[in-house]
């Protein structure tokens, strides 16, 4: 698991990011040489238990992030008396920090239900669309990885024949 932060400031870039057991790497050579990777592939990234720690973690945080908007949704429903869409609705622009003002709590209880639900969902929210983009990321470079290497293959053998 990792975050990765890229801070551009007058065409300086650096960057931080945060590895496995919070190990703390600033990427500036990046400054130097735009080329470099920021976070450089690991043979830990690669190893199939840490892709199944990734895939279990997707999937807790999707059974999370469902609860949590199941919780947001009932507790919506009873307490504003608003219909089951509408408190979805309410929940899920809530914690995705959109917000259209369209609804808010009317209740005493909704407000301050409202305020621990952002602290908790927020973040809940973004970790799980987080550990989405990773799992994305990660098959797509899998995908370039196959795909070039089968090049790679195709050529060798071409070569082969000609000698």
């Amino acid at each position: 698991m990792y975050f990765f932060t890229t801070v551009a400031r007058s065409g300086v870039s650096a960057g931080i990011s945060v590895l496995k057991k919070g190990s703390l790497s600033l990427g500036y050579k990046w400054i130097m040489n735009p080329t470099y990777p920021m976070v450089e592939a690991s043979a830990a990234k690669t190893d199939p238990v840490d892709e199944k720690n990734r895939r279990r973690r997707l999937i807790y945080l999707g059974i999370s992030t469902s609860l949590i908007l199941l919780s947001g949704t009932v507790v919506y429903h009873f307490t504003e008396g608003w219909h089951w869409l509408d408190a979805f609705y309410f929940s899920a622009i809530t914690l995705t920090t959109v917000g259209y003002g369209d609804f808010s709590p009317a209740t005493d209880f909704g407000k301050v239900f409202t305020v621990f639900y952002i602290l908790i969902g927020i973040g809940l929210i973004f970790a799980f669309i987080d550990a989405l983009f990773v799992q994305r990321t990660e098959r797509a470079r899998k995908r370039g990885e196959k795909y070039i290497a089968e090049r790679a293959g195709k050529k060798l053998k071409r070569d082969q024949e000609e000698a």
